[in-house]
């Protein structure tokens, strides 16, 4: 922390808003920051694994699969479980992941502890709140429906189904 301090660590932001506080936006990552989305990953990718006789994967391995998006992560699990497939079957399970991961996106998937409280603490200080993701518009913004932080969130996402980051 600087040596004069953030000002996050006061009780409550004065009348004047942005006096305690010296950041008009805050941004955050969406997975493995403000939600635990693994537990609704790992069993989309062990059903997408189960289409073509694949072991299932531990829940601990899906940490080491993401990053870098959907895409990578499959690649991943299929290297982890016996190697690549041919181009056409990857695009075929790529879809059927893709589609079983919407159908139960926040079955399981909740906000970190304490990551609700302090988003409402940095908007109640006149922070707009960002969210920066890889994942598809359409998944990102149905998670955080369905999890009731879309509210929470002043900026309007693209209007681009590729598009992987907005706030």
């Amino acid at each position: 922390m600087p040596p004069i301090g953030c000002g996050f660590h006061k009780a409550a932001a004065t009348a004047l808003g942005m006096i305690d506080f010296p950041f008009a936006i805050v941004g955050f990552d969406l997975d493995g920051t403000l939600v635990d989305t693994n537990k609704d990953l790992h069993p989309a990718i062990n059903r997408t694994l189960a289409r073509i006789g694949r072991d299932p994967i531990a829940e601990d391995q899906v940490a080491h699969l993401v990053g870098g998006g959907s895409r990578v992560m499959l690649e991943r699990a299929f290297n982890v479980t016996g190697g690549p497939v041919d181009e056409a079957e990857f695009e075929g399970l790529y879809k059927g992941l893709l589609d079983d991961y919407a159908a139960h996106i926040a079955d399981i998937s909740r906000p970190y502890p304490g990551c609700l409280a302090a988003l409402d603490a940095l908007a109640s200080r006149g922070c707009k709140l960002a969210v920066a993701t890889n994942k598809f518009e359409r998944l990102a913004v149905s998670l955080l429906d369905q999890l009731g932080m879309s509210e929470r969130l002043t900026c309007a996402p693209p209007r681009r189904p590729e598009s992987h980051a907005w706030c």
